[in-house]
């Protein structure tokens, strides 16, 4: 489904947690007509038939763009709950669209410092 490629194509990023199911499709051994100078050939592909976020990045805008999706209905409110690590009532008062830009805004940054751990960012000061 094109939108579901898009919706996950924009919130999986460096942090976010994701599960994906689907199959391997190796390449055939007697069907190599392409050039030496492209490996694509031999390289496996996995088609992804099903994708779930486990946990979202906790970057702002990650998050603000997974909010946003809950509020306009195109993203399960079961599993946005889960991956921002927040009670499902919550979810469901977004999904009914009657919160603001301005407090999903302040939930933003509610979630991105739950979610920021000791290890979500590179480095140390």
């Amino acid at each position: 489904n094109q939108d579901e490629l898009s919706i996950y194509g924009n919130i999986l990023s460096s942090g976010a947690r994701v599960t994906m199911q689907g199959f391997m499709m190796m390449p055939s051994a007697g069907s190599s007509e392409s050039n030496d100078d492209d490996d694509s050939s031999s390289a496996a592909t996995f088609w992804v038939t099903k994708c779930r976020l486990l946990r979202s990045s906790w970057r702002p805008g990650d998050i603000r763009q997974l909010l946003d999706l809950v509020h306009d209905g195109k993203f399960d409110m079961e599993e946005a709950a889960s991956a921002l690590e927040i009670p499902y009532s919550q979810v469901e008062d977004l999904a009914g669209g009657t919160t603001s830009a301005a407090e999903r805004q302040w939930l933003t940054a509610e979630i991105t410092q739950s979610l920021q751990g000791e290890n979500s960012r590179v480095g140390k000061i």
